[in-house]
C-alpha cells in the first residue's frame, strides 16, 4: 500500500466541484452574461458573478499537477503504463461513452448504430466532458518521457516554465488586443506548445512544486499575483465582449478566449495553498471523510453530468431556484450533485471489478 496524500483528496475534491459548476451553463457558469448591459459598464452582478466562473478554469489544470505530483516521480517500466494506466483509462473511456450514448438516444428517440458510436468514440466525444479523459490518456502515452524530463527539473527551471507560459499565453495575447486589435498577432510558428500545452504543463508545474516547495515568501507574492491576475481577465473579457458584441453562451468560446491567460499562476496557488492547509487537519474522522470523498472524485467526473441533465435534478433545482438568489441556488446545486454522484460512486465502488476502474 503506498503513501496516502490527504492534501491530494481535497485538490481533487475542490477541482471536481468545479467541473461541476462549469458545466451549470447560464444558470451558474455563465450567468454573468445575462448581467451584461451593452455601451454601459454592466450591473454589480456581471462583474461578481465572473469570477467565480474564470477561477473555475483552473479545475482540470488542478487535476494534471495532482497527476504529475503523483506519477512522474514514480519507477515504471514503458510496458506496465501500457498494461495497467492507459488500457484501464481506454475501457473507462468507451464504457462511459457508451453510456452517454445510450442515454443520448433514450432522451432524444435517436436510434442506436454501434458502426456510428465507434465513429463517434473515434473521433469525436461522446459527451462534452470526456475531452479530459482523450487528453488524460495523450498525458500517459507520453508519460514515460515526462518522467526523464521530470528527474533533470530544478527549482529555477519549474519557475522559468511557469514564467514562459504568463509571457507566451497571457502577457502577449492581451497586448495584441490592447495595442493592435489583434490585427497583428505573433508568427504562429514561434509557439512554446510543446511545453506549455496543458497534458505536459501541470503535471511538470505538479511534480515541480511537490519537489520544489516554495517558502513562505515566495508563496505569498505567488498568492498575490494569482488575485490580481482575475482583474485583467475580467476586464479583458468586458472589452472583447464590447468590441465583439457576442456574450451569450452559444458563443463561450468567443467570449472566454481570455480566460486562460495567467490560468496557470491561478492553478499554482490554489494547489500550494490546498496543499499547505491539508497539514492543518489533525482529526481523523475528518482525514477519513476527505479520504473516501476524494476515492470517489474521478467517478463523480465520470457520472456527474448524467445526474445534472436529469428530470429530478432540472425539478430541484427550479425548486431551489424559485426560493433563493440564483448564484446562492447554483451553489446549493452544485454542492448537491457532488454530494449525490459521491454517494453513488461510493456504493459502486463496492462492487469487486468495478472499484478497479473508478
Amino acid at each position: 500500500m503506498g503513501t496516502h496524500y490527504i492534501e491530494y483528496d481535497i485538490i481533487k475534491i475542490i477541482a471536481v466541484v468545479m467541473v461541476i459548476y462549469i458545466h451549470t451553463t447560464t444558470d451558474g457558469f455563465f450567468l454573468f452574461s445575462l448581467y451584461y448591459e451593452p455601451n454601459t459598464s454592466s450591473s454589480w452582478q456581471y462583474w461578481t458573478y465572473m469570477i467565480p466562473s474564470v477561477i473555475s478554469q483552473i479545475a482540470v489544470p488542478l487535476f494534471f499537477m495532482v497527476s504529475g505530483a503523483l506519477l512522474l516521480g514514480k519507477e515504471e517500466s514503458i510496458r506496465s503504463v501500457w498494461k495497467h494506466r492507459i488500457s484501464k483509462y481506454s475501457v473507462v473511456l468507451v464504457l462511459v461513452s457508451l453510456l452517454y450514448y445510450v442515454l443520448y438516444s433514450v432522451r432524444t428517440g435517436y436510434s442506436l448504430d454501434f458502426i456510428h458510436f465507434l465513429r463517434l468514440v473515434y473521433f469525436g466525444s461522446a459527451a462534452a466532458h470526456l475531452w479530459f479523459l482523450y487528453s488524460y490518456l495523450g498525458y500517459l502515452i507520453i508519460l514515460p518521457f515526462l518522467r526523464y524530463v521530470a528527474k533533470g527539473l530544478s527549482r529555477n527551471s519549474v519557475f522559468y516554465l511557469l514564467g514562459i507560459s504568463v509571457v507566451f499565453s497571457g502577457i502577449i495575447p492581451m497586448l495584441q488586443f490592447l495595442l493592435l486589435n489583434n490585427k497583428l498577432q505573433l508568427n504562429p510558428d514561434l509557439r512554446v506548445g510543446a511545453f506549455t500545452g496543458m497534458a505536459v504543463f501541470y503535471p511538470l508545474l505538479g511534480y515541480g512544486f511537490t519537489k520544489f516547495k516554495p517558502n513562505r515568501k515566495t508563496a505569498n507574492v505567488l498568492l498575490l499575483i494569482g488575485v490580481l491576475s482575475i482583474i485583467p481577465v475580467v476586464l479583458m473579457t468586458y472589452l472583447n465582449m464590447r468590441s465583439t458584441g457576442v456574450y451569450d453562451y452559444s458563443s463561450e468560446h468567443e467570449v472566454t478566449v481570455f480566460w486562460e491567460c495567467f490560468n496557470e499562476v491561478r492553478t499554482v496557488v490554489v494547489f500550494v495553498i490546498l496543499s499547505w492547509l491539508a497539514g492543518y487537519i489533525k482529526k481523523q474522522s475528518l482525514t477519513r471523510l476527505i479520504k473516501s470523498l476524494g476515492s470517489c472524485v474521478f467517478g463523480v467526473y465520470l457520472f456527474s453530468l448524467a445526474l445534472q441533465r436529469s428530470v429530478f435534478m432540472i425539478s430541484l433545482f427550479q425548486g431551489i431556484s424559485a426560493c433563493l438568489s440564483p448564484f446562492l441556488s447554483i451553489v446549493i446545486f452544485v454542492i448537491l450533485v457532488f454530494l449525490i454522484t459521491a454517494l453513488f460512486v461510493y456504493c459502486l465502488r463496492k462492487i469487486p471489478f468495478v472499484n478497479k476502474y473508478i
